[in-house]
């Protein structure tokens, strides 16, 4: 019966050393699940982050492009602007010197030579209308002869213009 026994307990201690190495093996499989599903839940983290910062970094290239071609656009714009208020205020001086000022909003030039053949042709046309509204009298009339022989009391003058009338 010793040997019963000591098969018994040898049995046994198999079966506990069996089971303890399920149990360490189960645990081991269920740490090795979880350490699967955390790998992939991490995996998946990371290609979201990736794709994160590669959608980041493609709109900061948008940007960069934009911000690179922006500089230099509004620089233009800002130089053209620039220009332009300067031409503007030249139009206004060359006016106010040919006295013209009045006439600014009919000039349209786009460079100072058009400027000066428009400034030219309203100089002209001011002078025009210069001589045409310039003092008529019209109640005054050259004096006749009759009316200065009249006026003098020569009456053989007066004759004279009559006769020759």
């Amino acid at each position: 019966m010793k040997k019963d026994i000591k098969e018994i307990e040898d049995e046994n201690e198999e079966t506990e050393t069996v089971d303890n190495t399920e149990t360490v093996e189960d645990v081991e499989e269920q740490t090795e699940a979880s350490l699967e599903e955390q790998v992939k839940q991490l995996q998946e983290q990371v290609q979201q982050l990736v794709q994160a910062k590669t959608s980041a970094q493609e709109t900061e290239i948008v940007d960069e492009d934009q911000v690179t071609d922006d500089p230099a656009t509004d620089r233009e714009a800002e130089f053209s602007a620039r220009e332009q208020a300067l031409f503007d205020r030249q139009v206004e001086l060359e006016l106010k010197s040919e006295g013209l000022e009045d006439f600014a909003p009919l000039i349209h030039a786009t460079n100072e030579a058009e400027l000066i053949e428009q400034v030219n042709k309203l100089k002209e046309l001011v002078n025009k209308r210069k001589l045409n509204n310039s003092y008529k009298p019209s109640d005054h009339n050259s004096a006749s002869q009759y009316s200065q022989a009249v006026k003098n009391r020569d009456v053989l003058s007066m004759l004279r213009t009559k006769i020759n009338q």
